[in-house]
């Protein structure tokens, strides 16, 4: 795998900021890329979303991007976390202790993203994310949807997607 980190770090951060500043409040979800088996302990060369590497310039797998203008947390990262024994195998990956290095306003590991996505969420109405981008994403994000829905007839907020 090629340096997990695009050293132009300026020009990633500028491109989320030109999004960002188009969102009007909106937030925007993006999913990285995912390996693909090739046979039992191989996979194909991992080639990342093109979305998600022009706004973060991250080519690791297995990731999903937040941005959220106007908060404190305006870029928030779900990655793998680091493990030495899978880096036997895979390679370095830069684990949510590294991942100051990408610009990110916060960094977790992928296995908390059912839980925190609706909290960072909250005061949103809007949420943009292509459909068909990942398939586990979807039914998370639908299922937010649906719920976020069902509370504003009890006065909370919709989304809006």
């Amino acid at each position: 795998m090629a340096n997990s980190i695009d050293h132009n770090a300026a020009e990633f951060s500028d491109r989320r900021s030109r999004l960002m500043q188009s969102l009007h409040g909106g937030a925007i979800i993006i999913a990285s890329g995912h390996n693909s088996p090739r046979n039992n302990d191989v996979d194909y060369k991992f080639r990342q979303n093109s979305s998600f590497w022009y706004l973060t310039g991250f080519e690791e797998p297995d990731s999903v991007a937040v941005l959220r203008p106007g908060h404190l947390d305006e870029y928030v990262l779900f990655l793998q976390p680091y493990d030495p024994q899978f880096e036997i195998w895979v390679g370095h990956r830069v684990g949510v202790e590294g991942a100051g290095q990408l610009g990110v306003s916060k960094a977790l590991p992928i296995s908390e993203l059912e839980d925190q996505l609706p909290k960072l969420l909250e005061d949103n109405e809007t949420v943009y994310y292509s459909i068909g981008s990942d398939s586990a994403l979807d039914i998370l994000i639908t299922n937010l949807v649906q719920k976020r829905r069902s509370l504003s007839q009890r006065g909370g907020t919709p989304l809006l997607t």
